[in-house]
């Protein structure tokens, strides 16, 4: 009996003979590793036979870059670029362990003059000690005109380097009225890594008009400087043992913007430093004085056996240490039988005695 194959069937060979649908492998993610210097642009969904070089027009999911040690590159470095259409970018990862002279972006996606929604999120970008990155870091990128932006779930970790000019973990913006949100972005910095001359300090940036919201901030490393700092809502400072009573964490040469209610926690990074009563530490000492406020549930806490307490003073995010929180005392509790209990008590041994005479006898 001869085999006609069903009208479905025949219409899907149709169209993978015409090119219509992918290959088989056409849309996998992209590994691609940079071990030689390069003279332009990276891109984790572009000719990964180049680089990474242009045209970046691969599939904008889940591409890796890695410029290794010793490696410059000279232009920007993307985990994934879209500027195509309206696909996400989504969980794409920079790693500079090298050289970058432009900024690099875990995940961009552009779409000015159209009314595309764009969104850049999960994307994560690492910069590790011995690396270079000259234009700031900027994880998630949705800029479109009048679609709806949203940067979302973006993770920038700094561990160490040198870097110049901005950091943000996401940004979000429409030109011409869409909706814009950036949320749930972090940036961990720890380490020894070195600010030269870096500029705004942002968790989730927005446009006017924009939201802005559980963008988070874990800082490891005092002595730092920045130029501001803004759209955080959740701060989180990590005394390290070489801090001084009386030093900071973070200065910032402009304002110090905390917005409404800023979610604050203080923790010890190792054992971190001695502390005695009257203390105080700067977590944020802003020349342009420090904005906002700190949730109530934020202005006090213990750490390290004391009891502190934040406030904003103006200029500065004040820690000051209190006094020890006392030891716990406990007072051991004998148990006592009561009236009835004891009669039972007597009942009991009297029958055991009872029993006990008859089996003797």
């Amino acid at each position: 009996m001869k085999h006609t194959p069903s009208r479905a069937l025949r219409g899907a060979a149709l169209v993978l003979a015409l090119g219509l649908l992918p290959v088989a492998g056409a849309w996998a993610a992209q590994s691609i590793t940079v071990s030689t210097d390069v003279a332009h642009y990276v891109c984790g969904n572009g000719n990964a036979a180049d680089n990474g070089n242009w045209p970046c027009n691969q599939p904008p999911v889940g591409n890796t870059v890695t410029i290794n040690s010793g490696v410059t590159v000279t232009g920007y470095v993307y985990g994934a670029l879209n500027n195509i259409d309206a696909t996400s970018v989504t969980g794409n990862r920079v790693d500079v362990k090298g050289t970058v002279t432009e900024a690099v972006y875990g995940g961009y996606h552009v779409r000015n003059g159209t009314s595309d929604n764009v969104t850049a999120s999960n994307n994560t970008v690492t910069i590790v000690p011995g690396s270079v990155v000259a234009l700031g870091v900027r994880c998630g990128y949705a800029y479109t005109g009048s679609g709806n932006a949203t940067a979302s779930g973006n993770t920038v970790e700094i561990s160490g380097g040198t870097i110049t000019g901005s950091i943000t973990g996401g940004a979000a913006s429409s030109t011409a009225g869409g909706t814009m949100t950036a949320t749930n972005n972090t940036v961990t910095i720890k380490g020894t890594p070195t600010f030269t001359g870096v500029g705004q300090l942002t968790g989730g940036n927005i446009s006017s008009g924009g939201t802005s919201t559980g963008n988070t901030l874990n800082l490891h490393t005092a002595g730092l400087t920045v130029s501001a700092l803004a759209r955080f809502q959740n701060l989180n400072f990590y005394l390290p043992t070489g801090l001084a009573a009386g030093g900071n964490m973070l200065n910032v040469t402009g304002a110090a913007q905390l917005g409404t209610n800023a979610a604050v926690t203080v923790n010890l990074e190792g054992a971190g430093p001695a502390l005695h009563t009257g203390d105080t530490f700067n977590l944020i000492s802003a020349g342009g004085g420090v904005d906002g406020s700190i949730a109530t549930a934020s202005a006090s806490g213990v750490l390290k056996g004391y009891n502190y307490k934040l406030e904003i003073d103006g200029e500065n995010l004040v820690l000051t240490i209190g006094n020890p929180v006392p030891a716990a005392t406990s007072t051991a509790t004998v148990p006592t039988l009561g009236e009835y209990a004891l009669a039972a008590l007597g009942l009991l041994l009297a029958a055991l005695a009872f029993f006990t005479l008859r089996r003797k006898a």
